[in-house]
């Protein structure tokens, strides 16, 4: 058999062990029936599941950011960047985990773990510093303050719940 068939062969059982072992390939799905990469689950996967911001990011309640911004996102395009995504990301900031957008910025393209757990599912396009100001502007100030303010309450919360050493700067803003 020749070396291409073979590796396409291994390929091919590979992928079925995986079938089998996991019932079907059906990844995760994202906001608009977007399906993850692979490479993007297997980072998934290699985070910890004691991991605090894993934890913490999956206690808070992100359902109600939709509602409060729908009338600014009135295109018919799909957009760049999710916003939950977004305020994921700027919760790093009040986490401690990066001290402006700059850094953060910086930090989201070279963190897989910071990648992956705010929903960016494409490693090669995160979002710049000016993403952020542009998106607190394009939703407003008062809104952003008040949606960031909730999820920073949900944040302390889930903290306290569950046990986990946070920024003592977190505590400041409430």
């Amino acid at each position: 058999m020749p070396k291409s068939a073979r590796h396409l062969w291994a390929t091919f059982v590979d992928l079925h062990l995986f079938k089998i072992n996991f019932g079907a390939i059906i990844l995760m799905k994202k906001a608009k029936g977007r399906q993850l990469s692979f490479i993007t689950y297997e980072a998934l996967q290699k985070i910890k599941k004691d991991d605090p911001l894993k934890i913490i990011f999956e206690s808070i309640d992100w359902s109600f950011i939709h509602p409060i911004i729908k009338d600014k996102y009135t295109t018919d395009r799909e957009l760049v960047y999710d916003p939950v995504s977004l305020f994921k990301a700027q919760l790093l900031i009040w986490l401690g985990e990066a001290k402006s957008n700059r850094r953060l910025a910086k930090s989201l393209q070279f963190d897989s773990r910071f990648c992956v757990l705010c929903g960016f599912d494409n490693f090669l396009k995160t979002p710049a510093h000016s993403t952020f100001s542009y998106f607190r502007k394009r939703i407003g100030k008062d809104i952003y303050y008040k949606i960031l303010h909730r999820l920073i309450a949900q944040t302390i919360v889930a903290a306290t719940i569950n046990k986990i050493n946070i920024s003592s700067n977190i505590v400041h803003i409430i």
